[in-house]
């Protein structure tokens, strides 16, 4: 079940895992290394997963938060990703 989350004036969407419609991202590379997960439909939220307040205990959430927010948020909202097809 999704929930909202504001602290701050700041306001996330968490669990997006557990929506039942499918969200596609547009991947953006992020000057100084790393990429970026914005919403494919209107560019309005990102993707982050970065800040330990949003996790409950064990439980690590990934959230949206607006567009922008990504400066101000950059670090969690910044994603490295890993090349793993040449693993056997």
């Amino acid at each position: 079940m999704e929930s909202t989350n504001q602290t701050a004036g700041n306001s996330i969407l968490k669990n997006i895992y557990s929506r039942v419609n499918i969200n596609w991202w547009r991947v953006i590379q992020v000057q100084g290394g790393g990429v970026a997960l914005y919403d494919a439909a209107t560019s309005g939220s990102v993707l982050c997963g970065g800040n330990p307040q949003y996790w409950d205990g064990e439980e690590r959430y990934v959230y949206t938060r607006s567009a922008q927010q990504f400066d101000a948020n950059r670090r969690e909202c910044t994603w490295s990703l890993e090349d793993c097809s040449d693993v056997a």
